[in-house]
């Protein structure tokens, strides 16, 4: 059985982002090889306790977790929010390449898993045995439609993308891809840009998944009737574009005049939840929009299954958690057709709103609305294609049989195959 060493700065049951991505793949990898996975210390505490509750005989196959931090000065720099949180990733992954530089002999493979960007894809060129890097996200950037949604921000967003095209020129990046075996490469956005330098060992893998068990079996609720119950669940941030969501649903209510009536339950927080409030009042919709901060998980589960269908208008996004979490439950999406999403959806699972100036998004969000409301049979023919789309594509399980096919190709030194 394969060794590998597997550097995942976040790596915790139980969460969404990075920390499910890290914690997914290596425990489905883990049934493949021997897999000795590093993180962060402040994740020992929670994946002991994991364990200890769901599998305290060790029946099921899991990794070897060890755990490093930085030297303590740079964690009260961080704390203090003096170190900005992308060098404190990038000291991280410095120091756990010093580290096991000792010690790469004990393994035949090294992959950096988690915030693995295509600015800072890790730092191993140094590493004798073959390296992985990825599933490489971080090439999505605002499009000139959608900048405005920034505000006072704009500066800071428009200087990230000039980085983000302009990655060759770092060094460390370019050292990083040249002495990688294999690239995987989280959407289509980030594997057509790679893959035009490196196109012998660029490979597609979708970064995040779906655990089987939150998946909703069996028969999927009748809706009846025009009124339509939408839910939009992010940060309350400038990226994820929640403005678009709720000047669609006053012009969708508009629309539908008296034949039917859409509601929106936005759930999540933010630097300008103010703002979605003003917004809100501003428009006149009253309890057309519900706000919650934060709700317990049985609720949020309960609360994506009472709704008909879910709205996620981020415009700058390698995927998209919630969107694999709302299709689990069966769920029709209503998205911009770009970036990662466009990928994880398709035609038969979402209504897809091109990209394009801002005013004509809101409509083409609006405009979906209203079929949704109109068209029930739509809404359940989406919500079936949807589940079953992640049950054929998403299930961690699935994809790591997918991933070790690749693990496999780099250990014998033959390559690129698409994945999902």
């Amino acid at each position: 059985m394969a060794r590998v060493l597997v550097s995942a700065y976040a790596c915790e049951p139980g969460k969404g982002s990075e920390s499910g991505v890290g914690w997914g793949w290596s425990n489905a990898l883990a049934a493949h090889v021997d897999l000795t996975v590093v993180t962060r210390v402040n994740h020992r505490q929670v994946i002991d306790a994991w364990y200890e509750l769901n599998d305290p005989e060790g029946h099921v196959p899991r990794p070897k977790f060890e755990y490093y931090d930085p030297p303590k000065w740079a964690l009260w720099l961080k704390r203090k929010k003096v170190l900005p949180v992308q060098l404190f990733f990038a000291l991280w992954k410095m120091g756990v390449a010093w580290k096991y530089r000792r010690r790469l002999s004990e393994f035949d493979l090294i992959h950096q898993l988690t915030y693995s960007s295509i600015v800072f894809p890790g730092l191993w060129w140094r590493s004798p045995k073959p390296v992985v890097l990825g599933p490489i996200g971080g090439t999505s950037t605002v499009s000139e439609n959608y900048i405005a949604l920034y505000g006072k921000r704009i500066w800071k967003e428009r200087f990230r993308s000039f980085v983000i095209r302009h990655w060759d020129l770092l060094p460390w990046a370019r050292l990083s891809f040249r002495r990688a075996d294999l690239i995987a490469c989280s959407n289509s956005e980030a594997n057509e840009i790679l893959a035009k330098r490196y196109p012998r060992k660029t490979v597609r893998m979708l970064e995040i998944g779906a655990e089987k068990e939150r998946v909703t079996l069996g028969e999927l609720p009748k809706h009846e009737g025009h009124d339509l119950k939408l839910v939009w669940i992010g940060m309350v941030e400038p990226w994820k574009a929640w403005s678009i969501a709720i000047r669609a649903v006053k012009r969708a209510n508009d629309l539908l005049g008296n034949e039917g009536a859409v509601s929106l339950t936005m759930l999540g927080r933010g630097k300008e939840e103010g703002a979605a409030h003003e917004l809100a009042e501003q428009l006149d919709l009253g309890d057309r929009v519900t706000f919650f901060r934060r709700i317990p998980l049985d609720d949020l589960h309960e609360l994506i299954e009472t709704s008909h269908a879910m709205v996620f208008s981020s415009v700058k996004d390698t995927s998209g958690t919630v969107v694999l979490e709302g299709m689990g439950h069966g769920k029709a999406m209503l998205c911009i057709n770009h970036q990662g999403v466009a990928d994880m959806t398709t035609d038969e699972t979402a209504i897809r709103v091109e990209p394009g100036p801002l005013d004509e998004t809101v409509e083409g969000f609006a405009k979906g609305m209203v079929r949704l409301a109109k068209e029930p049979e739509l809404r359940e023919r989406l919500c079936f294609a949807s589940r079953e789309r992640v049950l054929n594509h998403y299930i961690w399980e699935r994809k790591a049989e997918k991933f070790y096919s690749f693990y496999q190709k780099v250990l014998g030194k033959g390559i690129n195959e698409e994945g999902k």
